[in-house]
């Protein structure tokens, strides 16, 4: 049993990685194709990728050393069709005539591999039925097609990192591997009758993607201000620009001077020739829009995202600065800064206490939205072309 459990505890090791690789793509693909995200359908398809490594790694894994596979001389493929029905007769202490071997023979490593082939893409032939809706045709073809890229992995001696294939091309774990999938195919009604339909499932994630909600919102300003990074690194190392911490730290005028360009060029302008867009909006589907559903004017814009990332955000951050002068401010010397630095926390409270009252109340419009008419849509569309209704 030990050389099941090892690739498996290797799969949930290495699991994390790939998922933290994984989620930003399948969030923005999630919250642009339906709007929202639904806590069920993350667990199906994490499970699936999951489930995927486990099967990788129990036909790869362990993995031996290659001194010790160049000395193999073991056969590298076997092409004979039941061999393990002839293997486990004759190996066995199975005497069909007597009943008392037949539960010891099902003890015996000669069934524990057959059985354990057939069950191993039985769980693929339920996904692809359940979640992916697959016909008897398709999942055939799709578990036929994932056992032979296994065994072909295999025959390949690890991409060619092996001199020699250390585990054998075996015909009969094409038809065990192919009829286990198809068995979780046909017995996916019995084992998921509890469960969401797929279609329940999509009604669900639109019903919920008609509001915008906070997580979305944030995607969306992530995957801006990411692309921002990316530029000022680059116009940083190739023109000498402000790099991106003393951008975010508005370390110098230089630096205050870009923030603002940007603010202007990015979430400005841009949102006012696009509809409201930007890319991070338009990736997670949402544009800013006015209350009425209108196109924003550019006055209503510049208001929205002036206070947003010229005020708002900003007051902290230059809060901190005349922070580091706290000694000249102990001593009275500079008045006009100390007020100043006062109005920055009171604005940064006020925000702050604004972001954590609309999460209580689950109002989807915050200050900077009321105060210049507009609002976050969602242009999730679910059939038709047609743009989900606001709630």
């Amino acid at each position: 049993m030990r050389s099941y459990l090892v690739p498996i505890q290797a799969a949930f090791l290495l699991f994390p990685v790939l998922a933290a690789l994984f989620s930003l793509p399948y969030v923005v693909a999630q919250y642009r194709r339906y709007g929202a995200l639904l806590l069920f359908r993350v667990l199906v398809v994490y499970s699936l990728i999951l489930y995927l490594m486990c099967a990788f790694f129990l036909t790869a894994l362990p993995l031996p050393p290659i001194s010790q596979v160049a000395k193999m001389t073991t056969p590298i493929r076997q092409l004979h069709p039941f061999h393990f029905v002839q293997v486990f007769l004759q190996e066995s202490c199975l005497v069909p005539g007597d009943p008392s071997t037949w539960l010891p023979a099902l003890r015996q490593g000669c069934f524990y591999q057959p059985a354990f082939n057939l069950l191993l893409l039985f769980p693929l032939g339920i996904y692809l039925r359940y979640y992916f809706k697959r016909g008897w045709a398709s999942t055939l073809l799709l578990v036929f097609s994932v056992t032979l890229c296994f065994e072909l992995i295999q025959y390949s001696a690890l991409f060619g990192i092996y001199p020699r294939p250390y585990r054998m091309f075996d015909v009969d774990d094409l038809f065990l591997n192919t009829l286990g999938g198809m068995l979780g195919f046909w017995l996916t009604p019995a084992l998921s009758w509890l469960l969401p339909t797929r279609q329940q499932l999509d009604t669900l994630s639109y019903r919920k993607g008609r509001r915008v909600s906070y997580p979305r919102r944030l995607v969306a300003f992530c995957l801006d201000w990411g692309l921002l990074a990316g530029l000022v690194t680059l116009a940083h190392r190739g023109l000498g620009w402000p790099g991106l911490r003393d951008l975010l730290g508005l370390r110098s005028w230089g630096a205050a001077l870009l923030y603002l360009g940007l603010v202007l060029l990015y979430f400005v302008a841009l949102p006012w020739l696009t509809g409201g867009r930007t890319l991070g909006k338009a990736l997670v589907g949402l544009k800013l829009a006015g209350e009425g559903g209108e196109r924003p004017r550019f006055w209503q814009i510049l208001v929205r995202q002036g206070m947003l990332y010229l005020v708002f955000l900003p007051a902290p951050v230059v809060a901190l600065r005349l922070f580091e002068r706290r000694a000249a401010l102990s001593q009275g010397l500079n008045l006009p800064v100390l007020v100043l630095f006062s109005l920055l926390g009171l604005v940064s409270a006020f925000f702050v206490f604004s972001l954590f009252a609309a999460g209580l109340t689950r109002q989807h419009r915050l200050p900077y939205d009321k105060l210049a008419g507009t609002e976050n849509r969602s242009t999730v569309a679910r059939r038709g072309g047609e743009e989900m209704p606001r709630p």
